[in-house]
């Protein structure tokens, strides 16, 4: 039996949906707890040597990035976005010898750069042109 023209087309585009929602929805809690655990997240990034407010422009930029995820024109940026904190985290967790999982901001680099680039053809420019 032969696969009807478009199914295997139709399942990546939905894997890619199931990717991005649930990416997109562990960052933006991710986010949202650099505010509502904001003690502990100060902390730790002093700790780190960074400045302790440091930890809401992160949290920030993880919100922003997060509900921009979900819009396929701006998933390319905000993919990238994403995959840099995610790769400042991987150092930050390296250099500190933290005692905290590496496999967490290093999957969410890759997947977030994936998808970055899985949407690229739909980004949005200047010039309306992708």
């Amino acid at each position: 039996m032969s696969e009807h023209p478009g199914t295997a087309a139709k399942a990546g585009t939905m894997f890619l949906w199931i990717v991005t929602i649930a990416a997109g929805a562990g960052m933006l809690l991710a986010g949202l707890t650099k505010f509502t655990s904001s003690e502990m997240w100060t902390g730790l990034f002093a700790g780190w040597g960074y400045p302790a407010a440091f930890a809401y422009v992160i949290g920030a930029l993880e919100i922003v990035g997060a509900l921009a995820f979900f819009v396929p024109r701006f998933a390319t940026y905000a993919g990238a976005l994403i995959a840099l904190i995610m790769g400042g985290a991987v150092v930050t967790i390296v250099v500190n010898q933290a005692d905290m999982p590496l496999l967490v901001p290093a999957t969410n680099l890759v997947v977030f750069a994936v998808v970055a680039f899985l949407r690229r053809g739909l980004r949005w420019t200047p010039d309306g042109t992708a």
